[in-house]
Protein backbone atom coordinates (compact mmCIF):
# COMPACT_ATOMS: atom_id res chain seq x y z
CA UNK A 1 0.00 0.00 0.00
CA UNK A 2 1.70 3.25 -0.94
CA UNK A 3 0.41 6.56 0.25
CA UNK A 4 0.07 9.93 -1.32
CA UNK A 5 -0.70 13.31 0.42
CA UNK A 6 -2.44 15.63 -1.96
CA UNK A 7 -4.09 19.07 -1.96
CA UNK A 8 -7.04 17.89 -3.55
CA UNK A 9 -8.79 21.61 -4.75
CA UNK A 10 -12.19 20.37 -4.28
CA UNK A 11 -11.79 17.21 -6.12
CA UNK A 12 -9.97 18.35 -9.63
CA UNK A 13 -6.86 16.75 -8.69
CA UNK A 14 -8.93 12.96 -8.11
CA UNK A 15 -9.94 13.95 -11.48
CA UNK A 16 -6.52 14.33 -12.39
CA UNK A 17 -5.03 11.31 -10.66
CA UNK A 18 -7.95 9.00 -12.39
CA UNK A 19 -6.98 10.61 -16.10
CA UNK A 20 -3.38 9.29 -15.11
CA UNK A 21 -4.24 6.19 -13.86
CA UNK A 22 -6.68 5.34 -16.76
CA UNK A 23 -3.97 6.58 -19.06
CA UNK A 24 -1.49 3.98 -18.21
CA UNK A 25 -4.02 1.13 -17.31
CA UNK A 26 -3.59 0.94 -13.86
CA UNK A 27 -5.77 -1.89 -11.96
CA UNK A 28 -6.34 -0.27 -8.44
CA UNK A 29 -6.58 -3.11 -5.83
CA UNK A 30 -7.78 -0.99 -2.85
CA UNK A 31 -8.02 2.56 -2.77
CA UNK A 32 -8.77 4.98 0.09
CA UNK A 33 -9.67 8.88 0.97
CA UNK A 34 -8.99 10.74 4.75
CA UNK A 35 -7.86 13.81 5.72
CA UNK A 36 -4.82 14.69 6.51
CA UNK A 37 -2.24 17.63 8.19
CA UNK A 38 -2.57 20.51 7.14
CA UNK A 39 -6.01 20.77 4.69
CA UNK A 40 -4.06 17.72 2.59
CA UNK A 41 -5.81 15.04 1.69
CA UNK A 42 -4.12 11.20 2.17
CA UNK A 43 -5.12 8.75 -0.04
CA UNK A 44 -3.91 5.10 -0.09
CA UNK A 45 -3.79 3.34 -3.47
CA UNK A 46 -2.82 -0.50 -3.77
CA UNK A 47 -1.75 -1.62 -7.03
CA UNK A 48 0.87 -3.93 -8.86
CA UNK A 49 4.29 -3.36 -7.86
CA UNK A 50 6.02 -6.22 -9.39
CA UNK A 51 6.00 -5.24 -13.06
CA UNK A 52 8.49 -1.53 -14.07
CA UNK A 53 5.21 -0.57 -16.73
CA UNK A 54 2.66 -1.24 -13.63
CA UNK A 55 4.20 1.56 -11.68
CA UNK A 56 5.33 3.90 -14.98
CA UNK A 57 2.14 6.51 -13.28
CA UNK A 58 4.15 6.96 -10.28
CA UNK A 59 6.32 9.61 -12.72
CA UNK A 60 3.60 11.22 -13.73
CA UNK A 61 2.48 11.49 -10.15
CA UNK A 62 5.47 13.22 -9.26
CA UNK A 63 5.72 15.87 -11.69
CA UNK A 64 2.14 16.87 -9.85
CA UNK A 65 2.72 19.60 -7.81
CA UNK A 66 -0.67 18.96 -6.29
CA UNK A 67 0.80 15.75 -4.87
CA UNK A 68 2.78 16.80 -1.99
CA UNK A 69 4.53 13.37 -0.93
CA UNK A 70 4.52 9.95 -2.04
CA UNK A 71 5.26 7.19 1.00
CA UNK A 72 6.65 4.21 -0.35
CA UNK A 73 5.96 0.72 0.86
Amino acid sequence: MNIFKIDDHGGKTAIKIDSILEDYQVEIGISTKSAAEEGLTEMALRYCNTHKHHKAFLLSFADMPEIRQIIRS
